[in-house]
């Protein structure tokens, strides 16, 4: 039962006959928003040491600057804690402060507490909160500042005077610490070795340091969040890069037989295959094995790079030397390929393969999305002194403009409609490849007239 209504702790609602058996009991509950018309809460407050006013201002302003720039410092949570409770004890002598932390199972744990004994904050890290359960796991329970003068007499320390004596503690104010939802995520406590009741300044002291103590732990719990959510992500790409290359190999060798097999039949080395038929199965078999060896090849590089796994070297690189490979790899089609390139060498500062699997790609998508008949021109220059490039440029469908901006991430692909075959996934792993070695890929489209897309590399 409580000895005070729920309104005590307004100057306007005093009633003479309940403050004073609340003085007897040793005990008083207040509302957190009450403290600030509180009148002096005890017979005791007036008569113990508190520094001048200007004085309390100033160690107030103090601890306010050094938690904040702990936090900012990035300070584990118990050093800025203990910056707020030591601030508090050099304000109000002769007392100790503690700040216990709320976790997820209604349980309070030790966050701070400087100057109390080992033994004490053993004793009580880990009490679940209820209706009385001494000062701080009332406050968390109610969400009300709970002062008690003299633990010896009030109900509220019944089960845990003992401990409290032990610890030579004889009063205890302990006020909730919420967060910006009013959620109760702790208590600051502020603990005396002889019976003592608060004054309006403490009351209103106490709360400032619970709101600072309340910027410190949400601050923490954000970057607690913002790591575990790292990690977790860390470890489900580290799975995923582990599965896709165990993948690769699994798929690549059955593959490499499929399209071996299917290319040794198509020649007919063995005789001929009868039905003509048989001669179109045997080409859609080599072509699909190929396109999910692209596709897997496509699957391992991606995840190199998300895990920062892919390794290239940085030496010398022909780009007309790229060119012919890429154009090589392409097949019949990039015969239509027209090369533009000066009588000069252009030599670029890069990885050999990692450039001619972005030419490839880039010729392979121009030839791609061409219309019939369309040009393709591979343009190979030099954009000025300091740097290499290499544009591919096509006559085909472009891309919308409202597409453009999305183009070059992950799955991201030209059209929506699927018409041709690709993952969205080689423009991405080509402009991927180009910031690895220190270059970058534009794209410049128009709808309905063409597609250029130009990469750029420090010259060697």
């Amino acid at each position: 039962m409580s000895p005070l209504d729920p309104h005590v702790g307004r100057a306007h609602a005093w009633k003479p006959g309940l403050c004073c058996c609340a003085q007897r009991a040793g005990w008083v509950i207040l509302q957190a928003s009450d403290h600030r018309s509180a009148a002096p809460m005890s017979r005791n407050s007036p008569d113990f040491p508190v520094k001048p006013d200007t004085a309390w201002r100033r160690t107030l302003a103090a601890a306010d600057r050094a938690a904040l720039r702990a936090l900012a410092r990035g300070w584990p949570l118990e050093r800025v804690l203990t910056i707020i409770c030591t601030a508090m004890e050099r304000l109000i002598d002769g007392s100790a402060c503690s700040v216990l932390l709320l976790d997820d199972d209604g349980k309070l744990r030790h966050g701070a507490a400087p100057h109390l004994p080992q033994a004490y904050n053993t004793a009580i890290d880990g009490l679940e909160i209820g209706p009385s359960v001494g000062s701080c796991g009332t406050a968390a329970y109610t969400g009300r500042q709970v002062v008690v003068e003299d633990i010896r007499e009030s109900p509220l320390w019944a089960d845990y005077r003992d401990i409290a004596e032990t610890a030579g503690l004889r009063a205890c104010w302990s006020t909730p610490i919420r967060d910006p939802e009013r959620r109760t995520i702790g208590t600051f406590a502020i603990y005396f070795s002889d019976r003592r009741g608060p004054t309006r300044q403490h009351l209103r002291t106490a709360a400032h340091m619970a709101a600072l103590a309340a910027v410190a732990i949400g601050r923490r719990r954000a970057d607690d969040a913002v790591f575990e959510a790292k990690a977790r992500a860390e470890a489900a790409s580290a799975t995923k890069t582990t599965f896709l290359a165990g993948m690769s190999h699994e798929l690549r060798t059955p593959l490499n037989a499929i399209i071996g097999f299917a290319e040794i039949m198509s020649a007919e080395m063995y005789g001929p295959l009868g039905s003509p038929r048989y001669q179109d199965y045997t080409r859609i078999i080599a072509t699909s094995g190929r396109h999910l060896l692209t596709l897997i090849d496509d699957l391992l590089d991606l995840s190199k790079i998300e895990a920062g796994r892919m390794t290239l070297a940085a030496e010398p690189v022909d780009l007309a030397g790229v060119a012919a490979d890429a154009l090589a790899m392409a097949g019949a089609d990039a015969k239509a390929v027209e090369i533009q390139a000066p009588d000069t060498p252009v030599t670029a500062r890069g990885d050999r393969r990692a450039l001619t699997q972005v030419a490839l790609n880039l010729v392979s998508n121009a030839l791609k999305f061409n219309r019939p008949h369309g040009r393709v021109i591979l343009r190979i220059f030099r954009p000025d002194q300091d740097h290499a490039g290499l544009e591919v440029r096509d006559e085909g469908i472009g891309i919308p403009a409202s597409r453009l901006a999305g183009l070059g991430q992950p799955f991201v692909r030209v059209e929506s409609d699927h018409k041709h075959q690709g993952t969205g996934l080689g423009l991405y792993i080509s402009r991927s490849l180009m910031e690895l070695q220190g270059g970058r890929l534009d794209i410049d489209s128009t709808e309905g007239i063409g597609t250029t897309v130009r990469v750029t590399l420090p010259a060697a």
